[in-house]
This record gives C-alpha cells, structure tokens and sequence, in this order.
C-alpha cells in the first residue's frame, strides 16, 4: 500500500511539473474517442441528443468551466496571503512555478468555456441531419470539456497542499508565545511621582 501511495504522488508530481501533459491527455482522449464513434458508431453520446439539448449542455458546461477559473484565483489569493514559514518558503522555491500552472489552468478554462461558446454559436438548431458545423461543434466541445476538468484536476492537486500549507503555519503561529504586557501601577505611579 505503501508503495502505490509513493507511486501515485511521484506521478502527481510529475504531472503537475508537466504542463503540457494535460494537452496531451486531452488529445489522447478525443482521438480515441473519435476513433471509436467513428469505427462502431457507438458511444457519441452528443449526437445521440437533439440541438437543443446540445445547446444547453454547451451553455451550462460554459458557466461551469468559467468557475474553474475563479477558483484558480482564490488559490492566488489564498498564497499571496499566507505569511507562515512554510508558505514563504514555498514562494521562493515554487514561485515561479505556481504562477506558471495557475496561468495554465485559468487559461485552459478560459479555453473550454470559448469552445463551449462557439459550439453553442456553430450547433444547427435542426435535429436531423447532423451538419458539418454542428459536427465541427460536438467535437471542439468534448475537447473543451476534457480540457475543462483537467485543469480543474490540476488545481485541485496544486489547491490541497497549498491550504495544508497554509493551515499548518497557521497554527504554529497560534503556537507561539503571546507576549502579554504586564502593567505594574504601583510602580508606574512611583516613576511617575519621581520616586
């Protein structure tokens, strides 16, 4: 168990080092897909739905990705507020880094949520037959969507050790000692009446 632990955080780390990883994932997976609807005609599971069905998906799957990048932005914020050890340590070796994924995970939602715009703009509103642009449309869109949540993927992997992080200085710095001032009136009076 141990060694599949040590196995699955050695490939997170990589991925996470590998940007260009999730287009790769992404692309893997669309073609494979392609291959297989184009070969069964199976398992096309937008152009089994009418366009107005479509339509909607695109819509929604537009509002959601945009989410994901808002939340990139909290995981900014949420660095750029950390004051603890751990975290300023973490900006100065990863820096750069982080800027670097989150970068990429706002720019790849912001990617899937125009593709899922243009797709909502290209998809006919005639059901049958399924036109060029509508077909252009679904397939620009499935790529959008894997993109989507490989992105919402990677931040959640950068977004969860980063609030670990954070957590943790937070409570050793509730940890230290409070200094209290302890006031001494009698002798305050005494200094006072030059005594």
């Amino acid at each position: 168990m141990e060694r599949a632990k040590r196995t699955g955080q050695a490939l997170r780390d990589w991925w996470v080092d590998h940007l260009w990883a999730d287009l790769l994932a992404v692309t893997i997976v669309v073609v494979v897909h392609a291959v297989v609807v184009l070969k069964t005609g199976r398992f096309d599971v937008l152009g089994w739905l009418e366009a107005g069905d479509r339509r909607g998906v695109y819509s929604a799957t537009a509002v959601v990705v945009s989410l994901t990048g808002a939340f990139s932005g909290v995981a900014v914020a949420q660095l750029g507020s950390a004051k603890g050890a751990r975290a300023v340590a973490l900006k100065r070796q990863a820096g750069t880094q982080l800027a670097r994924s989150w970068r990429s995970i706002y720019g790849g939602a912001m990617l899937s949520a125009l593709l899922a715009i243009t797709a909502l703009i290209l998809d006919s509103t005639a059901s049958e037959p399924i036109g060029k642009n509508s077909t252009v449309a679904m397939w620009a869109f499935e790529f959008g969507l894997f993109l989507g949540i490989v992105k919402f993927c990677r931040l959640s992997a950068l977004f969860y050790p980063l609030i670990v992080t954070s957590v943790r200085d937070d409570i050793e710095l509730e940890k230290e000692p409070v200094l209290t001032p302890k006031l001494d009136i009698a002798r305050f009076e005494r200094r006072v009446a030059g005594k």
